[in-house]
């Protein structure tokens, strides 16, 4: 339980994109910008292997313009090609099913 209620903890564009409905694209900007200046670099996956873009295409609304924001700053093959590690699925899968297009 503590590992799902503290799974953004360390993972602040993650949050950002679960709270879609609120976060402005500058915050997402800000946070991207942030992450960057890490050194070393954090992983853009959480502890279930899934990246911002899982995070934000899994919502019942997905934000066009957050999902802009994240590639412009991440080629998006990373966002895209990496599988989580819960059901193997790329964050585009999320969108398809719920579309049932998959």
């Amino acid at each position: 339980v503590d590992s799902v209620t503290h799974r953004f903890d360390s993972h602040p564009i993650h949050k950002l994109c679960y709270y879609a409905s609120t976060t402005t694209k500058e915050e997402l900007r800000q946070a991207i910008a942030y992450h960057q200046s890490l050194t070393p670099v954090q992983p853009v996956q959480d502890q279930f292997g899934m990246t911002p873009s899982h995070i934000l295409l899994s919502s019942p609304t997905p934000r066009q313009d957050l999902l802009l924001v994240l590639f412009e700053h991440y080629p998006p093959s990373i966002l895209e090609d990496t599988r989580s590690t819960i059901g193997g699925k790329r964050a585009v899968d999320y969108v398809l099913s719920r579309w049932n297009l998959l």
